[in-house]
């Protein structure tokens, strides 16, 4: 019976998904600041025309900003790992904003 190897993704790809990890969470961050502070999403919209727009522009540069600097890393991490770090903070942030709404 052969054995399993522990399966390592690139650096490049482990730095991306750590970063598109982060990148959910400071939107769900991002969504909690603006609906607690009328001048935050004010001066969001005037940056763009629409806070939305400024909100995504953000989270999207933390994301690559975040992802090429973690990619120059030697960031080694398992496979399964980062599959649960992208499933658990897509899953709670998705949590987050729901109970946020619901209860604000």
């Amino acid at each position: 019976m052969k054995k399993d190897t522990i399966q390592y993704l690139d650096k490049n790809i482990a730095g991306f998904v750590v970063s598109a990890a982060i990148a959910i969470v400071s939107n769900t961050l991002l969504v909690w600041a603006k609906e607690t502070s009328p001048a935050l999403s004010a001066w969001m919209k005037a940056l763009t025309s629409h806070h939305w727009i400024s909100h995504g522009l953000f989270v999207v540069i933390v994301f690559f900003l975040l992802g090429l600097i973690l990619s120059k890393s030697n960031l080694k991490l398992k496979t399964n790992t980062l599959t649960l770090i992208i499933l658990l903070s897509s899953f709670s942030s998705a949590i987050g904003i729901v109970v946020w709404f619901i209860l604000y």
